[in-house]
């Protein structure tokens, strides 16, 4: 039976890695294969000619994203050979796949991109279509081609870790046994900014060991696991060497740029299918919905300085929780049609979220700029009121652009949040990241007329999701951050 697929009516990216299919360069993205649930057969699209393509000379639109509301209109689900191959090693090592059962897994598989406003997808880590890279297994071999040897540090960190001591150090009663434990439980960002202020944690830094650890499935290179497993058919005869450099390994890893950007996307479906299908046959609890990824062990650190997922207990004595946000590159232009600015490329950074508590240390989450204004929601609510004032002003001879409260050095927003109180989060998801933040309260009835506050702004002002993540009881709190323009770090999922 063929299954006719129409590029403008049906889902044509790859469930797996939300790329595009039928594109004629590169090759392997007009590769693919179908999962159907007629008859649940994976067909090879262009071996056997099973499938046609209701092909369109002229587009009037762009093309249909994995990144829409609903599942797919199609009773079927459009896979990259690539994906397919990679995913089925994962999930099926050594038998035959459940196509059934996968089916009914990728139907719970919600969006992870958005489009624009052309309804075009917006995929970040790539320029053109000659930018995707497939997804694949490199070899170790492939990874330390050219590195033959760790690069030297820089003459000022050499100078810094070998003239460096603090007598107050606390590493330096410890054994270098248990200083590597210490390290083993570190994120590797954590790890590198400790041995800067630790002179004796410098010696972990040479231990081979600690670097093999990077690779496994709960840490920075989790995705890289099958190397230092050799669960591959890759030729990894390098593996039995005790010499293996592992520290040059995971440098030759931090250099390989958006290469791999496809692979680390299946390999975290891969991971969350697998935890599902663990679930099914009742050995482990159901994982959370695939959105909230970022509370899995698996979607950990990308890379030591990047993205990565920071957890914090809720203590019983929690009263506040402070939210830094600064504005990114703001641009403001004089309407010519209309008295008023308008603005362009405007959208708040999530910096920091802080668990402020009466009896315990503060906890932070993410980097906070101390330099940004205190503010209480109440007041931040009239700045804002005044802020769009200004914008709409009608007054032709005002020079001066409206300042928004985010400029600058921003604010620190400190919302009340005692425990009998505090009942979560209100999130405004724009493009892949969190723009606006709020804190919802106990014995409060909202509605569409009594909204709870959430402070922050995106470019085109357009949400896609708008979540009011209302919880009995906030045990702990994950959020997501990465590298975005200029600022250190940025929310882009809790």
């Amino acid at each position: 039976m063929a299954i006719n697929i129409h590029p403008m009516l049906d889902f044509t990216r790859c469930i797996l890695c939300g790329c595009a299919t039928a594109t004629p360069t590169p090759v392997w993205l007009d590769a693919i294969r179908v999962l159907s649930r007629y008859n649940q057969v994976a067909a090879g699209a262009h071996e056997s000619r099973r499938i046609s393509f209701g092909y369109c000379y002229c587009l009037p639109t762009p093309w249909q994203s994995r990144h829409c509301v609903d599942i797919p209109s199609g009773r079927f689900f459009v896979l990259h050979e690539q994906c397919w191959r990679y995913a089925r090693k994962k999930l099926y090592p050594s038998g035959k796949p459940n196509l059934k059962e996968l089916y009914e897994i990728l139907c719970e598989l919600p969006p992870s991109r958005v489009t624009d406003d052309d309804g075009a997808c917006i995929d970040p880590a790539y320029s053109g279509p000659s930018q995707y890279y497939p997804c694949r297994e490199q070899s170790l071999e492939e990874f330390l081609q050219g590195d033959k040897e760790f690069p030297e540090p820089s003459s000022s960190m050499m100078e810094k870790t070998s003239s460096f001591y603090n007598p107050t150090d606390p590493f330096r009663r410890l054994p270098l046994e248990i200083r590597e434990k210490v390290a083993l439980l570190l994120p590797s960002h954590e790890f590198l900014a400790l041995r800067r202020v630790s002179r004796v944690m410098s010696a972990v830094f040479h231990d081979n060991f600690f670097w093999k650890s990077r690779f496994r499935r709960d840490t920075d290179c989790g995705y890289l696991d099958y190397i230092v497993c050799g669960v591959t058919g890759l030729d990894q005869s390098e593996l039995q060497n005790q010499n293996t450099d592992w520290r040059l390994f995971y440098h030759a890893s931090m250099k390989i740029g958006n290469k791999f950007e496809t692979t680390i996307k299946v390999w975290e479906v891969v991971q969350w299918i697998k935890d599902v299908i663990a679930a099914r046959t009742g050995l482990h609890a159901a994982p959370l919905w695939f959105s909230g990824r970022a509370l899995q062990h698996y979607h950990n650190d990308s890379c030591a300085t990047g993205r990565r997922v920071e957890r914090a207990k809720v203590s019983p004595s929690l009263v506040k929780i402070g939210v830094t946000m600064v504005s990114s590159k703001t641009v403001h232009e004089r309407d010519k049609f209309w008295p008023r600015w308008k603005v362009f490329d405007t959208e708040t950074d999530i910096l920091a979220v802080e668990l402020i508590s009466k009896e315990h240390e503060d906890i932070t989450l993410g980097t906070r700029n101390k330099k940004s204004k205190n503010i209480c929601p109440r007041n931040l609510d009239k700045a804002m009121d005044a802020y769009y004032r200004q914008q709409n002003i009608r007054n032709k001879n005002k020079k001066a652009a409206p300042e928004s409260p985010f400029d600058g050095n921003g604010v620190r927003v400190l919302f009340n949040a005692k425990p009998e109180d505090f009942n979560g989060f209100r999130i405004r998801y724009f493009n892949e990241k969190i723009s606006s933040l709020g804190v919802l309260w106990k014995n409060i009835a909202y509605s569409f007329h009594n909204q709870p506050q959430a402070f922050g702004f995106d470019a085109n002002d357009e949400c896609v999701f708008d979540i009011g993540m209302q919880m009995q009881d906030v045990v702990e709190v994950v959020a997501t951050f990465e590298v975005r323009h200029s600022q250190p770090l940025t929310l882009c999922s809790l």
